[in-house]
């Protein structure tokens, strides 16, 4: 994933981020934190702004796939990403928590299991996002997921609970009902 930094210090995307810090401090990394910040996440992608950025970088997806919005050092990274139709995403494991709201088209959220630590990953649920609606995904091992445009790309703010460069994660390639290592 190529991820090119696009807004100020002090923008609306940065105080989101700094709401969400402000709520993780209240509730934590737990499933009523999500929620909360699910809800702003969903403001934030009605926002004229938003749907302005996505105008103004489609034509050039080809070269990069994920905005830095707004981030804190070794913190939660806000990014808006452009997820493909066609096949699943190879996802990454995350290490990390996220949440995930989509701001245009339509997406295909897969979650997997890993029973045991030398076991197979197994698709436990399928859910489909139009605008405003929001997942989230807690740190491994309930965090195994693929995405997938329905109909043509879709776009997702995304905040993960650790830096970008923070993470070392293990992607996965989606193959029928299975996932496998990506070379």
């Amino acid at each position: 994933m190529i991820a090119i930094r696009t807004t100020p210090k002090h923008s609306v995307p940065q105080q989101l981020l700094d709401d969400a810090q402000t709520l993780l401090a209240r509730y934590g990394a737990t499933d009523e934190g999500f929620q909360a910040i699910g809800s702003l996440l969903r403001s934030l992608a009605r926002r004229p702004e938003i749907t302005g950025l996505i105008e103004a970088h489609e034509p050039y997806t080809s070269i990069f796939s994920s905005l830095v919005l707004a981030e804190h050092d070794f913190g939660p990274t806000l990014i808006l990403r452009r997820i493909p139709s066609g096949r699943p995403t190879p996802e990454p494991n995350g290490l990390s928590w996220g949440i995930a709201c989509v701001v245009k088209g339509r997406n295909r959220f897969t979650t997997w299991r890993k029973d045991r630590p030398d076991g197979d990953l197994v698709r436990v649920g399928e859910v489909d996002l139009t605008p405003g609606d929001f997942v989230y995904f807690h740190v491994p091992p309930r965090n195994f997921h693929s995405e997938q445009g329905i109909g043509g790309a879709s776009w997702e703010l995304v905040l993960y609970g650790q830096h970008l460069t923070a993470r070392d994660d293990i992607a996965f390639d989606v193959a029928g009902d299975q996932l496998e290592f990506a070379s």
